[in-house]
């Protein structure tokens, strides 16, 4: 089994956003998988969103899609 990934991530004030990258290598068989994701703060609120797909060696691929938001009731 072998494993590669990279990811970027960008936070500036309420916005944050990242990209991700893995490349995974089981039995011969390739898969990679691209996600982003994104997100933003106002006081206790935040919504976010993120998506992503993953490619299979052949005819198999495979996404998802999220949509979100929630809330602080109380602080860490």
């Amino acid at each position: 089994y072998q494993v590669m990934g990279a990811a970027v991530r960008f936070n500036m004030d309420n916005f944050s956003a990242a990209v991700n990258y893995v490349a995974e290598e089981l039995n011969k068989a390739d898969q990679d998988t691209w996600s982003a994701v994104a997100a933003y703060k106002m006081n206790e609120a935040r919504v976010y969103t993120s998506f992503g797909f993953t490619e299979y060696e052949g005819d198999h691929d495979q996404s998802y899609y999220t949509f979100g938001a929630d809330y602080a009731v109380t602080g860490n």
